[in-house]
């Protein structure tokens, strides 16, 4: 019987999961509001229409704008009390009439739009829920799908179903002459979809440095870019992270590539923790042994040029010894290129004479001689 009992709520439990994950999957967004600064936090300064750039991609809005004012006390799906009031406009710009409304208008959707869900914050408030295959946020091309209307509780929660593969955004129109308020939207995509889809991914060798680059498409939702590399192919650790920009086109420098095989690939993290990664890439290197000269040598007057190659990007210490071995010189520099040359100063205790001089840091202890007339 225990046994019995074991294997159902391991099913239940692993029918819960693989729910989440397939919701997960097809989130564009969970849109608290509280992720970004770039909302608009009052009705005045929400009045003008304009575009708001955040995490989640581009809204655009007229009298929308995030408050956590008092209605926003229903249960969330972001975690977070910061919610979207749709202002009355009459009371805020001279010259509104009740039939101007407030609206909100969603990021563009690539993948066709399946469901969108909210909490609605306050009583008898009516929503409009409109969709476009349009990418534009201005364009009049406007579907109404569903109209709330006025019978609602405050934190009654609807889910309204799209399923249009051409749907690229809704349009959310509050009721004219109202406050309203508009918590936890979530809108899902009609396809499985992932933080990135890569179209390459290449690694070069430059001046000794490995530079990554890679293209994407259909970036939604996208955090960030963990970049990873390896020895074998197989056990990948972390070399360096960008932010997401949005962008099409992404680069990093790994400064210190091994001498041999190196993999590499990135790691594409979205807001809900989803991960997608690209291709692996091998970059087969053949790193010559670092090593130090003077120009010209010997040195006429106090300024020795020291060419530093094949060197790693970092931190060095340079040191100059008499033939007694005692230290006349030493200083700190750091070497950005591979292939550097550093303009030392003599002191004037490095009188005429044959020395011996020393670039060093932690792994590397490179030496030679200079001759100074």
């Amino acid at each position: 019987m225990k046994k019995n009992l074991r294997s159902v709520l391991y099913f239940f439990v692993l029918f819960i999961v693989l729910n989440n994950i397939v919701e997960a999957q097809n989130v564009y967004f969970r849109e608290g509001f509280q992720v970004s600064d770039q909302w608009p936090s009052a009705a005045a300064a929400a009045t003008p229409r304009q575009y708001v750039q955040v995490p989640s991609g581009v809204w655009y809005t007229f009298g929308a704008y995030k408050t956590n004012g008092s209605t926003g006390a229903c249960a969330t799906q972001t975690g977070d009390a910061n919610h979207a009031r749709f202002a009355n406009l009459t009371s805020v710009v001279t010259g509104y009439t009740t039939a101007d409304s407030a609206f909100l208008i969603t990021p563009v959707a690539n993948f066709g739009i399946n469901t969108l869900t909210f909490h609605n914050g306050r009583a008898a408030r009516r929503f409009t829920i409109s969709k476009t295959s349009d990418t534009a946020a201005t364009t009049t091309n406007w579907v109404d799908i569903i109209n709330t209307g006025t019978t609602n509780a405050a934190c009654d929660f609807f889910t309204v179903t799209i399923n249009d593969l051409t749907a690229k955004r809704l349009k959310i129109t509050s009721r004219s002459g109202t406050d309203s308020d508009l918590d936890s939207l979530v809108m899902t995509s009609i396809n499985t979809i992932t933080p990135v889809k890569y179209t390459d991914f290449t690694a070069t060798l430059n001046n000794g440095f490995a530079k990554l680059s890679w293209n994407v498409a259909a970036e939604i939702n996208t955090a960030k870019y963990i970049i990873e590399k390896s020895v074998d192919g197989i056990n990948f650790n972390t070399v360096g992270e960008i932010a997401a920009m949005n962008a099409s086109k992404y680069s990093f420098i790994d400064y210190s590539p091994i001498n041999g095989a190196n993999y590499y690939r990135t790691k594409a993290f979205d807001h809900d923790g989803l991960i997608s990664f690209s291709p692996v890439v091998k970059l087969s290197t053949k790193i010559k042994s670092a090593e130090i000269s003077v120009a010209p040598n010997p040195v006429v007057g106090q300024i020795a040029n020291i060419q530093c190659n094949n060197f790693v990007r970092g931190n060095y210490v340079i040191h100059i010894f008499n033939q007694m071995g005692q230290e006349l010189f030493s200083k700190s520099y750091v070497l950005e290129a591979s292939n550097s040359v550093i303009p030392v100063v003599l002191p004037n205790s490095v009188t005429k004479g044959i020395y011996k001089l020393t670039i060093t840091n932690a792994s590397t202890v490179v030496s030679n001689t200079i001759n100074v007339q």
